[in-house]
């Protein structure tokens, strides 16, 4: 059957610990039903890499040291060191297996209706902006582009944010800031940050892939195979058990050597009728995480008054 393009809008409001578009069950009995759309390209994690518009580039380290890569990060979060910020680009695709059930297609006009089926549903995306230093953790998710729109991390439908500051952590959903034991998040969280060192540090057997260019910078690109236990924030906050890599990681250095891009393309082993593929780019800068956010203004208690 020919693949077919679909877009699988998903709940993304309520108050659970992880992003549902990565933590919700589909039951064996659940059919997907989805509106026909155009969704930016998922696969090759190409959101972040393009092509220099003329003019000369850095050459690419002629080695890299995982050491090195993981001294740079860890330098940069100790106290007094300068943060680093990130971006993130992830894209959900589910996948008929051989032999298994297809995916419904819904009417455009009628969503209840279905109206064909399909091999391939792909779902709307999300993207992620924030910055991790030794005084805390910032973090906004927001909606990600469909068709050949440019994500909009300042913009973009907002969905969840997350702060840690001063011991304690906050969330919102867009309407105030309240104290929790369950921050929302993907590809980066707290936890994952303070392990990128130790990602980068394990770093064994890489294979050299093609350079590639980032704001008219070449990085030089290795794949290598890693542990979710090194980065269990991959796919979304407390996803690690239910996280699968399905190759290698993509890492990208710059010409000093330090860690700027990752690419990783994630299962979610809780769905058992098709394989759900989470394609993950995650974009670093040193020095520019800027200052941690105040959680303001609060969110009030229900039935609050003034």
């Amino acid at each position: 059957m020919a693949t077919e393009r679909v877009r699988v809008r998903k709940p993304m409001r309520g108050p659970g610990r992880s992003v549902q578009l990565t933590t919700r069950r589909m039951g064996s009995a659940a059919v997907v039903i989805a509106q026909l759309a155009v969704l930016l390209a998922v696969v090759g994690g190409l959101t972040w890499v393009r092509a220099t518009a003329g003019g000369p580039v850095s050459p690419p380290p002629a080695a890299i040291s995982p050491t090195d890569a993981a001294s740079a990060i860890a330098a940069a979060l100790e106290p007094g060191g300068l943060g680093i910020s990130f971006t993130i680009v992830q894209h959900t695709t589910v996948h008929a297996r051989p032999g298994g059930p297809l995916i419904a297609v819904a009417d455009p006009a009628d969503p209840r209706k279905v109206v064909g089926q399909t091999d391939t549903a792909s779902q709307a995306s999300c993207i992620e902006r924030g910055g991790v230093s030794s005084d805390g953790f910032w973090m906004e998710l927001r909606d990600g582009p469909v068709g050949d729109a440019a994500p909009d991390f300042a913009n973009g439908p907002y969905e969840f944010g997350a702060i840690v500051k001063a011991g304690k952590t906050y969330r919102s959903e867009g309407v105030g800031w309240y104290e929790t034991l369950e921050p929302p998040g993907i590809g980066i969280d707290p936890a994952t940050a303070v392990l990128l060192p130790q990602l980068v540090r394990h770093i064994a057997n890489p294979t050299d892939l093609a350079p590639a260019s980032i704001d008219g910078k070449t990085i030089r690109t290795l794949g290598a195979s890693a542990s979710i236990a090194d980065i269990p924030g991959l796919m979304a906050v407390d996803a690690a058990s239910f996280s699968e890599l399905t190759g290698p990681i993509e890492y990208g250095f710059d010409d000093a050597g330090r860690l700027v891009r990752l690419h990783a393309v994630v299962r979610n082993t809780r769905i058992e009728e098709w394989d759900y593929l989470v394609d993950v780019v995650i974009a670093f800068g040193y020095g520019d995480a800027g200052p941690i956010p105040d959680p303001s203004p609060a969110l009030r208690p229900s039935g609050s008054q003034g």
